[in-house]
């Protein structure tokens, strides 16, 4: 089971000609203009979810956003496509939002929320409070029941965020998540399996691929 993936990020693009930025992301980016919640949908950990706003703002939030273009792409190109189109004239300024995991969780959920805010030192929002809130080196956990082998719209509440770059939390889910989630278990019990791999000609290492394979698949 797939326990936890990457989310999209997000870019604050501030801008005088907003039709134009939301025009050149469109059609040299193959973006969409949509609404937030449609976005999220549609995106992937691939995917940057853009916000184009007017300049007249110390601080830029969700609700400032005059369009709202998702591109299925990294922030890191998009950025990188704006300098070399020489389409920076176009921006008065851009500020990356907090990254976003996405983590699946089952047992009892809300002593996990409990548990993995407690372990974080996380603050819970929604989703327009974390990212607003958020900085470039903070990181959001959305938490979900749902597989993560595709877009995902449905999520608990509430959402964490970590004062921590994500890559710091990725870490530390990747070494204690499970733990984590089979502590939340009603049924906390583990129970010992055992296969054996029998093959006449020998493809032990083959068979064992598949298995592993199969297993990894396993809701």
């Amino acid at each position: 089971m797939l326990l936890f993936r990457l989310g999209p990020r997000y870019l604050f693009i501030r801008s005088k000609n907003i039709d134009e930025v939301a025009d050149y992301l469109e059609s040299s980016l193959g973006g969409e203009v949509t609404e937030f919640w449609k976005a999220w949908e549609k995106s992937s950990e691939y995917s940057t979810i853009c916000f184009i706003t007017d300049i007249n703002h110390e601080k830029t939030y969700v609700e400032d956003a005059v369009k709202i273009v998702l591109i299925n792409d990294v922030s890191t190109v998009i950025l990188s496509s704006i300098v070399n189109s020489h389409m920076c004239h176009l921006v008065h300024r851009v500020d990356m939002g907090p990254a976003a995991i996405i983590m699946r969780i089952a047992g009892n959920e809300p002593a996990l929320i409990d548990k993995i805010k407690e372990v974080f030192s996380a603050k819970e929002v929604d989703w327009y409070e974390g990212i607003g809130l958020g900085e470039k080196d903070d990181t959001i956990i959305a938490f979900t029941d749902k597989v993560l082998n595709g877009p995902v719209s449905d999520f608990l509440e509430p959402k964490l965020l970590i004062p921590q770059p994500v890559r710091e939390v990725q870490n530390r889910l990747r070494l204690e998540g499970l733990k984590l989630i089979t502590q939340s278990l009603n049924d906390s019990q583990w129970y010992e399996l055992r296969i054996n791999i029998y093959d006449s000609c020998g493809k032990y290492k083959e068979n064992y691929d598949r298995l592993m394979y199969i297993l990894s698949k396993l809701e």
